[in-house]
């Protein structure tokens, strides 16, 4: 399947995956790259199957990872590379609903202790605090309801600010900065913005475009 509108160059969102197949990258096509389009995030694509050239990875301001495992396609010679590029301004976003597929530097960032790990399933988010930029707008106490159970992972260490949670008080979104670079980790799967009246239609909008821009290294330009 060909991807429309892959910009090539620099200064572009670079989508890290493990897996491009046709059946996969139909389902990114919702959730992720439409999404881009529809926003103006320019960006370009790249797969484990393929290599990944470390030496680009700073040209770009952000990585960002929407499918479950896809660390655990990468060598720990280049996960290394990658934590010193992050920490040098490349900015991370990344969606897993398996925690515990992360390596020890991200689970560390979190102090995620995968120990401690269920896994679950979630079919509300509540907004519990609106004093940061990713959920500035966002008013405290709205709740976005799903029609089917989304996948993500429960347990993980508290960080404060807490901003959203599941119905049962579990934290759904996370980030820190490390050094230079600033990293956004949500427990969940990415399939939720494939509901149509949940994801991109309404509710998450905001949530999925702030934590690019919170996170991307500065200028965000192309």
């Amino acid at each position: 399947m060909k991807i429309r509108q892959v910009v090539k160059g620099t200064a572009t969102v670079l989508v890290l995956l493990h897996d491009n197949s046709e059946y996969v990258l139909d389902g990114l096509e919702h959730t992720v790259f439409s999404a881009f389009r529809h926003l103006g995030v320019p960006f370009t694509v790249m797969c484990t199957q393929d290599g990944i050239d470390i030496a680009k990875l700073d040209q770009h301001p952000l990585l960002f990872i929407p499918q479950s495992g896809t660390m655990r396609y990468i060598s720990s010679e280049k996960q290394k590379a990658i934590e010193a590029t992050h920490a040098a301004g490349l900015g991370l976003v990344i969606y897993e609903p398996d925690v515990r597929l992360l390596p020890s530097w991200l689970c560390d960032c979190f102090d995620i202790d995968v120990s401690n790990i269920a896994m679950s399933r979630f079919t509300e988010i509540n907004t519990v605090n609106n004093d940061e930029y990713i959920c500035w707008h966002r008013q405290v106490g709205e709740v976005v309801r799903s029609d089917k159970g989304i996948a993500c992972s429960r347990s993980i260490t508290r960080q404060s600010p807490v901003t959203l949670v599941d119905e049962a008080n579990s934290q759904l979104l996370f980030k820190r900065t490390n050094n230079l670079g600033k990293i956004v980790l949500f427990p969940w799967d990415i399939a939720l913005y494939d509901q149509e009246y949940l994801g991109h239609a309404c509710g998450m909008d905001d949530v999925f475009l702030r934590s690019i821009v919170w996170a991307a290294r500065k200028p965000f330009v192309t």
